[in-house]
């Protein structure tokens, strides 16, 4: 194999790298789909500088995205936790209340 050969090989692999890169920040994107075939009808335009302005734009959404969502997960867990909390009151307070039922039945008998 030609070194012409291998850095044209080399150079297809970059590309295709980079092409599922952008793919799949371009999926994880918060943008609305109308941007997003806006920029992908562009992409063939842009030269190299631009795609990665792009790609960083991108990143930046996808970070964005993701500290919201762990947001909003952070808030639901809060949220199960405090009804988790409030259901397990109502069952001590239930079975304490059983119990004292019990004691009752139990010292009735007792007194039998």
């Amino acid at each position: 194999m030609s070194d012409h050969q291998s850095e044209q090989e080399k150079i297809e692999q970059d590309a295709k790298a980079l092409g599922k890169r952008l793919a799949l920040l371009m999926a994880a994107s918060t943008l609305e789909d109308e941007v997003k075939n806006a920029y992908m009808t562009l992409l063939p335009e842009m030269d190299m500088e631009q795609i990665d302005q792009l790609m960083q734009m991108l990143e930046k959404n996808v970070a964005g995205a993701a500290e919201i969502e762990a947001a909003g997960l952070v808030d639901n867990l809060e949220a199960i936790k405090a009804d988790h909390a409030q259901k397990v009151e109502v069952a001590e307070k239930k079975a304490l209340s059983e119990m004292a039922e019990i004691e009752k039945i139990l010292d009735a008998a007792g007194d039998a």
